[in-house]
């Protein structure tokens, strides 16, 4: 084939693909519905965080574990406390001092 049916070939060929796509190819939604002429239309997705129903009860689980969560820290850290104020037995008072009867009911003389 000559050069200028080579060109022409080259030349036409992306066009007329394209302008095949363009007018066979993409489906064009109707002006009614929003959706595509072959299928149902798309829910359509929240625009924002904040008109997300989903995401807001994640964030209402989180804020509620949250809470929980330091609770819990608070009463643990409230029972270490008691634990640190309560007197130590150290041999003297009433759990075992030196002349605390044994079970086997003598007592004990170190």
């Amino acid at each position: 084939m000559p050069k200028a049916v080579w060109i022409l070939i080259i030349v036409l060929v992306p066009l007329v693909g394209a302008l095949l796509w363009l007018f066979l190819g993409r489906r064009r939604g109707s002006s009614s519905g929003g959706g595509t002429a072959s299928g149902p239309a798309r829910p359509q997705r929240p625009q924002s965080p904040d008109d997300d129903a989903a995401f807001l009860r994640q964030l209402d689980v989180q804020r509620k574990q949250a809470a929980r969560q330091a609770e819990l820290d608070r009463r643990e850290a409230e029972l270490k406390a008691q634990e640190k104020r309560k007197p130590k037995d150290n041999g003297t008072g009433e759990s075992g001092g030196a002349n605390t009867p044994k079970p086997d009911g003598g007592a004990d003389q170190s």
